[in-house]
């Protein structure tokens, strides 16, 4: 327990007068403080027990805004129905079309995984990306996106897979690609689908806005398969 000063001056073992904390301890501060000290070492040996919540009182840990919850709550169970598997390799959104696509319950009978590509190492050697791409068309362009999509899918052995990238902001965007900017890509089930924006917000709106749209081409792939596929199932 900390000594509060007095609002006095104090004298000091030279005789001079000092404002401040007084040089002299008293014998109930002192107390005090062994008192506090005892309190704090019982508090340690022996916590409190932890109280667990009720389900319908658990604080919702995936922070989903209400735009992804609705579309996990729509995309889920036709996915678990579908039985198609996905892998994810996120850029721009890191991590958050994962997110939206584990939050329905029984997803990991489909979902595989993903990867939070931000660097251009990470795209290139973990997901698969052809670093000519990345040279000659950069990290945010479509082919970089698709190649995203493909690598992801390959790298997992998924039967879909997703992919984003694109400028988030406040800074790193240019004339040629603005903050804003997104590239979203699915490709799986006979079907290779991107799409481009360039949307006006702050940078969690606009990682919304592409998880949105990469989420709106999962869906218009397992509605509108290729025939091949269906035929195959």
């Amino acid at each position: 327990m900390p000594i509060k000063p007095r609002n006095q001056n104090f004298k000091s073992k030279t005789g001079e007068k000092k404002p401040g904390i007084p040089w002299r301890v008293t014998k109930k501060q002192r107390l005090s403080q062994e008192k506090a000290l005892e309190l704090a070492a019982e508090s340690a040996l022996d916590p409190e027990p932890e109280v667990a919540l009720a389900p319908e009182v658990a604080p919702d840990f995936f922070s989903l805004s209400p735009a992804l919850t609705q579309r996990a709550l729509s995309l889920g169970p036709r996915l678990i129905s579908l039985g198609a598997t996905i892998g994810v390799a996120e850029s721009l959104t890191g991590g958050l079309v994962a997110t939206t696509l584990t939050y329905t319950p029984g997803s990991s009978a489909v979902f595989l995984g993903g990867v939070t590509a931000y660097a251009n190492s990470v795209k290139e050697k973990v997901v698969g990306v052809d670093p000519t791409i990345l040279e000659t068309q950069g990290a945010v362009s479509q082919l970089t996106a698709l190649a995203m999509a493909q690598g992801i899918k390959k790298l997992l052995g998924a039967e879909i897979g997703l992919a984003t990238t694109g400028i988030a902001g406040p800074d790193g965007g240019s004339a040629e690609k603005p903050v804003g900017l997104y590239h979203v890509a699915a490709m799986g089930l006979g079907r290779v689908v991107s799409a481009k924006n360039i949307f006006s917000g702050h940078r969690q709106q606009i990682a919304e806005a592409a998880a949105l749209s990469v989420l709106d081409l999962l869906e218009e792939i397992i509605t509108n398969p290729s025939e091949e596929f269906t035929k195959l199932n």
